[in-house]
C-alpha cells in the first residue's frame, strides 16, 4: 500500500490537478478493495473513499455529489461526533460565505 497516496491525493484536490499520477496510482488499491483483495477497518475504508472521491472530484472534474464525499468523511467517526464535526463545518461555511457554500472556494 502506498502509504503517501492519501496526502498527495488531497494536495492535488487542493491544487485542482493530478500532481503526482494520483488516478495511476489508486488503480491498484482501488481494484483491490473491489475485489476484496485487501480490507480496511470500516472507517479507514470510509477515508480512503472519501479522499480517492475528493480528488476525483475537484482534481479530475469527475461529477461526484458532494454529499457522497462528505456523507463518507463523516462515516469515519461515530454517529456523535458526525453530526457535532457537520454541525460546526455548516457553521463555519455561513460564517465564512453568508451562507452561500458555491462561494467557499478551494478545499483547505
Amino acid at each position: 500500500m502506498d502509504v503517501e497516496l492519501p496526502t498527495d491525493a488531497l494536495r492535488s484536490a487542493r491544487a485542482g490537478t493530478d500532481l503526482a499520477d494520483i488516478a495511476g496510482r489508486y488503480l491498484e488499491p482501488i481494484t483491490a478493495l473491489q475485489d476484496d483483495d485487501l480490507a480496511f477497518p470500516d472507517p479507514v475504508e470510509f477515508a480512503f473513499y472519501a479522499i480517492y472521491n475528493c480528488f476525483r472530484k475537484y482534481a479530475r472534474g469527475d461529477d461526484i455529489p458532494d454529499w457522497l464525499i462528505v456523507n463518507q468523511a463523516l462515516s469515519v467517526h461515530d454517529d456523535r461526533e458526525a453530526v457535532s464535526r457537520l454541525t460546526r463545518a455548516i457553521d463555519e461555511v455561513g460564517r465564512t460565505t453568508s451562507g452561500n457554500a458555491e462561494d467557499a472556494g478551494p478545499i483547505r
